[in-house]
């Protein structure tokens, strides 16, 4: 991914030199990041081993020899954005949206006006979409014309977004923007902690039970991992997530072969059970 940068090709400092047409992919980091500094001059880089600073403060690093200041946007702090290289993202996010097919707007309450304004723009020329667990946004304002989906943004980002990508259909989402389904707001951590093979059994098969019971719908990949997983009680509450999937004979046919290979009497027992309850549906 492109964010503007150069690469550090293992110098500590690497120097904003603005996008470039050699990556598919661009990166803007709108509001700055924890690892970019303005230096004296204004100028901003970033620093392979950063100190995160906020406010004011000043660091002279020994390493750069250089005075700096975070170049990262807070709330308190708007009128940063007229620094360097902020206008320039700007603009590049402009001319990325007008280009877009479709536009989906995720963790932002649009109160900056430069993502608002934005937002307003693409609603009225293409499918767009804003994902946000209450439906409400700053100052009231929701964009005429787009679609506005009531989910977290883990929710989001780890379920409806892999369906529509996967089946390419913007569909999937013109649907959940109907839908007056409740947000569930932990659901990425809990498929962080589902996932953390060094997390303790309990609390992995604790998240997995969270994540069945507000019946997310995984990717496929991630409910094989956790089938195959060499943790048996893992394994087992990992059963419960196939019900959810739009792939489920597939996991389900994935579940039989486990079982087959497998001398955990209830692991099996469990899968027939599943494949008794899905017969014919």
């Amino acid at each position: 991914m492109d964010d503007g940068f150069n690469a550090f090709a293992g110098q500590e400092v690497g120097a904003w030199r603005g996008f470039t047409t050699e990556h598919g992919i661009r990166l803007l980091k709108l509001h700055g990041s924890t690892d970019w500094y303005h230096g004296s001059d204004l100028n901003v880089f970033k620093l392979r081993h950063p100190m995160p600073l906020y406010g004011a403060l000043e660091l002279v690093s020994k390493r750069v020899n250089l005075p700096l200041h975070s170049a990262l946007v807070l709330p308190s702090r708007e009128k940063t954005v007229t620094l360097p290289p902020f206008p320039m993202l700007g603009a590049e996010f402009r001319n990325r949206a007008t280009e877009a097919d479709v536009a989906i707007f995720v963790g932002t309450s649009l109160r900056a006006p430069h993502i608002r304004d934005v937002c307003i723009s693409c609603a009225g020329q293409r499918p767009t979409f804003v994902v946000s667990r209450t439906g409400s946004f700053a100052e009231g304002v929701v964009p005429a014309g787009a679609g506005i989906i009531k989910e977290s943004s883990g929710q989001f980002l780890i379920s409806s977004l892999p369906q529509c990508l996967r089946a390419r259909d913007i569909d999937v989402l013109a649907r959940l923007s109907t839908d007056p389904q409740t947000a569930v707001p932990n659901a990425l951590e809990w498929l962080v902690v589902a996932r953390a093979e060094r997390a303790s059994t309990q609390d992995r098969c604790s998240a997995i039970e969270s994540l069945a019971d507000a019946r997310i719908a995984l990717p496929t990949e991630e409910v094989e991992a956790l089938l195959n997983s060499p943790d048996p009680a893992v394994k087992l509450y990992a059963l419960g997530l196939i019900q959810a999937s739009p792939n489920r004979a597939d996991l389900l046919a994935l579940a039989k072969t486990i079982a087959h290979n497998e001398v955990d009497a209830e692991f099996n027992a469990e899968v027939a059970l599943l494949d008794e309850m899905t017969a014919g549906k």
